[in-house]
């Protein structure tokens, strides 16, 4: 477990999101930068902070082939497609269960339903059954793809079966998240590029 490292270290030391459960210290070249007041102020520093938690989870169950990094857009990181199919074919129902949750806790934190969607078609292959979900709007094609539990059984298929160090990525990933959104709105720096200008080129 000594590979988890913590975000939010200085956070905790600073008073900064005390709501948030503390967090062990993290290795001093993976902490982004922090002024006087404990507040991270590089944001790319905290876009990759995010990514490289959503990396782990993905990496250990399963989701590798999903998750594709921005470090200079949105939260630094974005879902391209559902679960794999090959995946779902093999999971016992609480394995699946964890695998769904997981997705959809990265789908928050990437947010991949609540950005500009012009921002999250453009990083999908036309032919994925994600882009085709969220360009036509067809909630039932998502939700069919990706099991989506009871949200009040979050406690049983996700937290209570994550293993340590992936619980503590979930609960560093969430934190660098609020870090990060506090950020952009302290400083009116808009984390999503408009239709206008990037949003509409596929890489």
């Amino acid at each position: 477990m000594e590979e988890v490292e913590s975000v939010a270290s200085t956070d905790s030391e600073q008073n900064v999101g005390e709501d948030m459960p503390a967090q062990a210290p993290a290795e001093a070249e993976s902490t982004p930068k922090t002024n006087s007041t404990g507040k991270f102020k590089d944001i790319g520093a905290l876009r990759d902070q995010l990514c490289h938690r959503a990396e782990a989870l993905a990496a250990a169950h399963g989701l590798s082939a999903v998750v594709k990094p921005l470090p200079d857009q949105g939260l630094g990181f974005l879902l391209i497609d559902v679960p794999p199919q090959e995946l779902r074919d093999v999971l016992d129902p609480d394995a699946l269960g964890l695998v769904s949750a997981l997705w959809w806790q990265l789908a928050a934190s990437s947010e991949l339903t609540s950005a500009p969607v012009d921002c999250v078609l453009a990083h999908l292959d036309q032919d994925s059954t994600l882009y085709q979900a969220l360009a036509s709007h067809d909630a039932e094609l998502l939700f069919g793809s990706v099991w989506t539990p009871d949200p009040g059984h979050l406690s049983s298929q996700l937290w209570q079966q994550l293993n340590p160090p992936d619980w503590q990525s979930l609960l560093q990933m969430m934190e660098a998240y609020r870090s990060l959104k506090r950020l952009a709105f302290d400083t009116g720096i808009e984390l999503w590029e408009t239709a206008e200008t990037e949003c509409d080129v596929v890489e």
